[in-house]
């Protein structure tokens, strides 16, 4: 996954970030840190750099005046269908060794471990 995202400046960290707003924008640093189990110096760090890149940026929270809310840019949300590609490309390399059967096992043994 680190080689596949490389060529779009990304790493891991910053991939997790992506990916959870956009399943849901408008989340705070804590609350992304949370969904993805990121320390918050960490999500900070790959924040700041999503923002240098022009993926995200922050917003001032409505409710709160010391807490940001993180939100993609255009540029962000169009990122987003390579990314799912590349998730597609990856989890078809590593399922391709299994027969149907044996996907669907795996597939469902991960949904119980998560």
């Amino acid at each position: 996954m680190s080689k596949a995202l490389k060529p779009l400046g990304l790493n891991l960290s910053q991939f997790a970030i992506l990916m959870t707003l956009m399943e849901k924008e408008g989340l705070t640093q804590t609350e992304i840190g949370g969904k993805i189990t990121m320390p918050g110096y960490a999500t900070t760090r790959s924040i700041d750099a999503l923002e240098v890149m022009q993926y995200v940026e922050r917003r001032k929270d409505e409710r709160s005046r010391r807490s940001y809310r993180i939100y993609l840019t255009e540029h962000g949300r169009a990122v987003g269908p390579l990314l799912f590609k590349t998730v597609g490309k990856i989890n078809e390399a590593l399922l391709s060794p299994l027969d149907a059967s044996g996907q669907r096992q795996f597939t469902a043994l991960l949904q119980k471990i998560l």
